[in-house]
């Protein structure tokens, strides 16, 4: 199916003022090369370092948006992801972390797997530079509460996904910070969309500090797995789109 090669992107930030003119340079570098039109929306949990300036900065040359949270919102990369969401203008939303762990480069593959029929394409990390501790808990997720719960055997919990905006329009979503990633492929198979993958080393982080909690994170995303298997699959209405065409 043709689609137009447009993509909204979509980046939750907390004081990442050491990547974001890197990350910005290599997004549109990679996306210019492979011609595809792109937006770009900020969502800023209120970064106490110079990360909201260097992103309005940027936006003088790019097509760029900075959403700061509103007060009273919840702190988090999920709450954030939600709003950046709910602004993207293309029909097409790929999310990104901004700590430069995963690579831009690999969106315009992704791509390529949306227009060959896939409605999801995650970035599978390999060759992951991961404490030891972090590996474990990766690899037992993925076995356990994504593939033997769930019937899911891709990299879940990567920050780096690609899907189409109407997904979002059509599931309903309520994630904790750490669970957005699980509901979201759940309910989108629950759909029937196509979930499909390419492969992307993950590098080390350069600037900044991570948010991760591991033990208290690990359960915290186990309890939710848990939590949807039992809830059982969701009645998900048809998009307004498939109803104006019959």
């Amino acid at each position: 199916m043709k689609i137009q090669r447009q993509i909204s992107i979509v980046i939750p930030t907390f004081n990442e003022e050491g990547n974001i003119a890197k990350l910005m340079d290599r997004i549109t570098e990679s996306l210019n090369k492979a011609d595809i039109c792109f937006e770009v929306i900020f969502v800023d949990d209120n970064s106490t370092d110079s990360t909201q300036e260097l992103i309005k900065e940027a936006s003088k040359n790019s097509d760029i948006n900075l959403v700061v949270k509103p007060s009273g919102i919840k702190k988090g990369k999920a709450e954030s992801l939600m709003i950046g969401f709910s602004k993207a203008k293309y029909d097409l939303i790929a999310m990104i972390d901004a700590d430069l762990q995963y690579a831009p480069e690999t969106i315009p593959a992704m791509f390529e797997k949306i227009e060959e029929g896939s409605d999801i394409v995650i970035a599978n990390r390999i060759d992951a530079r991961e404490s030891g501790l972090r590996k474990v808990a990766t690899k037992i997720f993925r076995f356990t509460f994504a593939k033997v719960m769930h019937g899911l055997t891709c990299d879940v919990q990567s920050g780096l996904k690609l899907f189409r905006k109407e997904i979002m329009e059509r599931i309903k979503i309520s994630p904790s910070n750490w669970t957005f990633d699980l509901e979201f492929l759940v309910l989108g198979k629950d759909a029937g969309y196509k979930i499909d993958t390419v492969d992307m080393d993950f590098a080390e982080r350069v600037a900044g500090q991570s948010n991760i909690n591991i033990v208290k994170d690990a359960y915290t995303i186990g309890l939710h797995a848990l939590k949807l298997k039992l809830r059982g699959s969701q009645v998900i209405h048809l998009h307004h789109d498939h109803i104006k065409s019959e």
